[in-house]
């Protein structure tokens, strides 16, 4: 984006377009900087029974850990959405993949969004920074309940 703002303006000649396109660079470079310190200050947790998981300020789920069957390390990739249920897959990818696979003993109902009906999920997949710190994490706190 800085690189963006210095293009515009050396190639547009005029005065009052450079600024408000300054303008409208400044304000998209504040909202992917506060979109990022979003995904850092709302991480996945862990405890008081239940794995919670977030996508920024936009989804929050929580999945009691008394439903979890099991942990793993696999990733999947090629998501388009942020979260999204297919087939009784519950997806919340960091890019375009994910890095652990949860399985659930019982379909649990989950909305994706906010305001969306809930469906049914048998799996949930996420990203995770350390998926092998997540795992070992995921499995004590099973293990303590």
């Amino acid at each position: 984006m800085p690189l963006e703002i210095l293009a515009v303006e050396f190639l547009v000649p005029w005065s009052v377009v450079r600024i408000i396109l300054l303008v409208v660079s400044i304000y998209g470079t504040l909202w992917v900087l506060g979109f990022i310190a979003a995904l850092s200050i709302r991480p996945h947790t862990v405890g008081d029974g239940k794995m919670v998981l977030r996508f920024a300020h936009f989804v929050q789920i929580a999945i009691p850990l008394d439903l979890v069957e099991s942990v793993r390390m696999i990733r999947h990739s090629g998501y388009r959405r942020a979260v999204q249920i297919n087939d009784g897959v519950l997806a919340i990818p960091i890019g375009d993949s994910t890095t652990l696979s949860v399985k659930l003993r019982e379909p649990y109902p989950v909305a994706p969004k906010p305001g969306k009906p809930l469906q049914e999920v048998r799996e949930v997949r996420f990203a995770a920074d350390s998926a092998r710190e997540a795992v070992r994490v995921l499995i004590a706190s099973i293990s303590a309940d």
